[in-house]
């Protein structure tokens, strides 16, 4: 299997690069070296299922919702992974905040779940991707549901397409008529 880096996806050089001009975390904290640098990225376990960024968001709460936890580690083994539009996704979201402890508390947390769920699932986005994502969003204004406003969904969408992945989400209706499986794991009973 190919190494798959994050700097494929990503316009800066890697993840600690990203990270640190977004300031998403303290100088103290990169140092400690410990923040996505040593992911970069690389799949190297089976897949059943991408995650939605608004289920990584989520398990970010510090009271997540206890049935799309029980979901989550019900699948856990089927393997579970993360698209890299989903980090960049929640990346940019912890960025939008001021500086602070809200801020960095969520970065942490972000790590965690990384570390914890995703430590060698995490995809790029290729080639086949993109023309998956151009025929997904060609699929959606068919049928009256553009996903113009809901781009990193398409991307989401196209990154389980062109691999066989179900998707689990909070957000079911984005993925309607595009032929991918979707899960709401707050909404399933484990």
């Amino acid at each position: 299997m190919s190494e798959t880096r994050l700097q494929d996806t990503f316009p800066t050089a890697c993840c600690e690069q990203y990270i640190y001009e977004r300031k998403l975390f303290t100088k103290p904290q990169l140092a400690r070296g410990r923040y996505l640098t040593g992911h970069c990225c690389t799949v190297t376990a089976p897949l059943a299922w991408l995650i939605d960024t608004n289920v990584i968001s989520e398990m970010m709460r510090p009271r997540p919702d206890p049935r799309g936890a029980a979901f989550l580690d019900s699948i856990a083994d089927e393997g579970i992974g993360l698209a890299s539009i989903s980090v960049w996704e929640a990346l940019d979201g912890i960025s939008r905040l001021e500086p602070g402890r809200q801020r960095f508390g969520l970065a942490d947390r972000f790590q965690g779940l990384v570390d914890e769920l995703f430590e060698d699932r995490i995809i790029k986005w290729p080639l086949a991707d993109a023309k998956a994502c151009v025929q997904a969003m060609e699929v959606k204004h068919r049928h009256g549901e553009s996903l113009d406003d809901h781009i990193p969904g398409a991307f989401l969408a196209a990154s389980a397409v062109t691999r066989g992945l179900a998707i689990v989400t909070r957000n079911t209706s984005e993925f309607r008529n595009i032929g991918v499986e979707t899960v709401d794991p707050s909404s399933t009973k484990s």
